[in-house]
């Protein structure tokens, strides 16, 4: 009876790391969309900005998420906002090192946009990162007879 169990077992797993190869080979990835405040899932199935909740954010951390979060990789500094015509139509917020002269600091200030970009792109390779680490755990697991679950998989 217990091989029976055993057996089943097996099985389920089998399918499910075949789910898996199958959405990771077709480039999609598994996301827990309700943990990302400010994200929801794009028509391509990648993280896209949720504008409404990227605005409560937003609000919810002072002038922006990113301030003293993002590291200058020239000075080491930390990048900061900075309001760009601050009164008049063309105003915007840019993020650049805090120490840009300070120490005479190149690197490019970036925009709001251009920060969330990078993130999406992090956290969408992230997760294929994930997803194949886990592919690949279910596939030793199999060749050496034991299931993925015993593991952390399925």
């Amino acid at each position: 009876m217990s091989s029976l169990a055993q057996e089943e077992s097996w099985s389920i797993s089998e399918n499910v790391t075949w789910g898996h190869r199958k959405r990771f080979a077709d480039g999609k990835v598994c996301v827990p969309y309700r943990h990302f405040l400010g994200y929801d899932k794009g028509p391509d199935g990648n993280l896209a900005v949720n504008k409404e909740q990227a605005r409560t954010v937003k609000l919810n951390s002072g002038v922006s998420i990113f301030s003293s979060k993002i590291k200058c990789g020239q000075c080491g500094g930390w990048y900061g906002a900075k309001v760009w015509h601050s009164t008049d139509k063309y105003r915007r917020i840019i993020y650049r090192c805090n120490d840009k002269f300070k120490s005479h600091c190149k690197t490019p200030h970036m925009t709001e946009d251009d920060i969330k970009e990078a993130f999406v792109r992090a956290a969408n390779q992230r997760c294929r990162f994930l997803l194949f680490q886990y592919t690949m755990t279910a596939q030793i697991c199999k060749e050496k007879g034991e299931p993925a679950y015993a593991h952390g998989g399925v």
